[in-house]
Formats: structure tokens, sequence, C-alpha cells
């Protein structure tokens, strides 16, 4: 029992793993529009479109089905939603002869609703245009009699992301990783500076410990994000910025591991301790700004795609 005791976190680290390892392969990705055909419609008269959808189940949903065009601030139902597959819809809008002088060319938001997927978008995936004619009388476009009921999604799901499809599963593993890395460096970071000021070798040896695990979680984090930009990008690695600051950030401590080593055997040990915990500090202050920047970043990426999806926050 007292074994037990004593390796319980273990156990319960393991089984939150293989949680994390279920759950994030076998949920279900969103639904979400992966293309319209054709891309480009005239409205002045009625038109008709081809969407193609992402995991979705359009077999017996063709009565609860709604769709919308947000042309500028105005919403334009579809007249008929007809279902060619579980995942393809042909949808039927009346002409819109609104009143111009000249030719407009915009893009447009398609939202699709039904009980079952929820409320979803593809943002500005049409473009519509307007063909000018002043001797029309609409001004503007007419509030259509359905408007979106903001419906949830009837399954828990990821988010589906355009480009990143299954792909985006691997948030489960490759952002957690980082940070992990981050968070392990910063404790060995407090350990690195404990030992220089006091020369004990417990803080030596904790703060060599933890500067191991920080770089396998390191490791792990590249090696995931590779295979992650291989699949979005083409290629596993490019001159991005951040994947060579990454590796970059890799370098010194996986030079320090040998001084370390030699250290422990060494009669400059001290010395030697000494050295390999200034670079371990100056490794973890590293990883602690690129947490901040980290931070920031999806801080700001947060805001962006507020405000890039405002179509579904903000309804005219």
């Amino acid at each position: 029992m007292k074994a037990f005791k004593s390796y319980s976190w273990k156990v319960v680290g393991i089984l939150l793993v293989l949680y994390s390892i279920f759950v994030g392969t076998t949920t279900k990705v969103g639904p979400g529009v992966v293309g319209i055909s054709p891309s480009e419609v005239t409205i002045n008269s009625d038109f008709e479109i081809t969407v193609e959808t992402y995991n979705t189940s359009y077999g017996e949903l063709s009565n609860s089905a709604h769709a919308w065009l947000k042309i500028r601030d105005s919403l334009v139902l579809a007249k008929e939603v007809s279902v060619l597959a579980p995942q393809r819809l042909k949808l039927t809008f009346d002409g819109i002869p609104l009143q111009f002088d000249t030719t407009n060319v915009g893009s447009s938001t398609l939202i699709l609703e039904d009980e079952y997927h929820g409320m979803y978008l593809g943002v500005d995936v049409l473009r519509t245009r307007v063909v000018g004619d002043s001797s029309n009388t609409l001004t503007s476009i007419p509030a259509p009699e359905v408007r979106p009921q903001r419906l949830e999604q009837q399954f828990f799901s990821f988010p589906y992301r355009y480009i990143l499809y299954e792909t985006i599963r691997n948030l489960n593993f490759h952002v957690p990783m980082w940070l992990t890395m981050m968070t392990i460096l910063l404790i060995s970071f407090v350990y690195s500076i404990r030992y220089l000021n006091s020369e004990d070798k417990r803080f030596d040896v904790k703060a060599n410990a933890f500067a191991k695990v920080g770089l396998m979680f390191g490791l792990m984090g590249i090696f995931t994000g590779m295979f992650w930009a291989n699949y979005t990008w083409g290629t596993p690695w490019t001159s991005d910025p951040k994947l060579n600051g990454a590796a970059m950030r890799r370098l010194p401590f996986t030079v320090s591991r040998p001084v370390w080593n030699f250290s422990s055997a060494s009669s400059t040990s001290g010395l030697c301790s000494m050295a390999t915990s200034c670079i371990s500090c100056a490794f973890s202050i590293s990883a602690f700004s690129a947490l901040l920047s980290m931070l920031t970043l999806a801080s700001l990426r947060i805001f962006l795609i507020i405000a890039m999806n405002s179509e579904k926050l903000i309804l005219p």
C-alpha cells in the first residue's frame, strides 16, 4: 500500500495521458464549408450554388436545414435547400434587383444552420456581383422571413478550421508539450538560481533533472510541429523565425548536458555545475520570454478570430 501511494501520482499521470490520446484521436471534427461552386454569382437574377461541407450528415435533415448569404450588412435567405449527398447541398436563391448605377463585386459569408449541426459559417467563401441598373426599384435587401436561431450543435467536436481539417487534433499534443516544456524549464531555472546562491548540489541535481525532462518535451514539440507543418504547409520545416528560434533555443541546453555530466565526476564539479546552471538559466529565461510571446500572440490571434468571424457573433 505504501509503495502504491508513492507511485499513485505516476499512475494518475499515465491515465490522464491515455485519456488525452483517446479523446484527441476519437472526437469528431465539427462541420465546416470546404468549397462553393460556382465561386461567383450575380444576385440580380435567380441563382444556385452547390456547397461542399465537411463532417456533415444531411441525409435526414433536409427539412430543418436553412441557409443564408450575408451580403454586406444584410441576410438573404435561400429559397430552397436540397440535399445532394451527406456532405453536399444545393442552395437556390431568388434574385434581388437592387438599384445601382455601377457594377459592384464583394465577398459574402455563407451561414448554414440545422437542428443537428447547429450554426456554422463559410466566411467570405462566395463572391457576389451586383450589376448596375438604375431602373430597379430596390435600394436595399429586404429582411428575410426566417433568421438564424444560433442553434448549438448536438455533439461535442473540435472546431473546424480550413486547411487544418483533421490535424487540428494535434492541438491536444503539440501545444501542451510546449507549455509543459516552458513550465518545467522555469522550475529548472529556479533550482539553478538556488544552486548558484548556495552551491548545494541537491539543487544542481534537481535543476539538471527538470532540464532533461524539459528538453524531452521540447523535442517532442518540434517533432509534432514538423508533422503538422508537413501536412498544412507541404514541408516539415520552413524559414519561419519561430521555428528557427525554437531550434536555436535548444542548442545551448543540448551543449550544457555533456558539461554537467563531466562535472559530476570531476574535481572541477563546482565550477562546471555553475557554468551549466548559468546556461540552463539563460535557456529557461529564453523559454519564459517565448512563453510570454506565445501568450501575447495567442491573445492577438483570438482577437483576430473573433473580429474575422464577427458574423457569428453579430448578425444583422
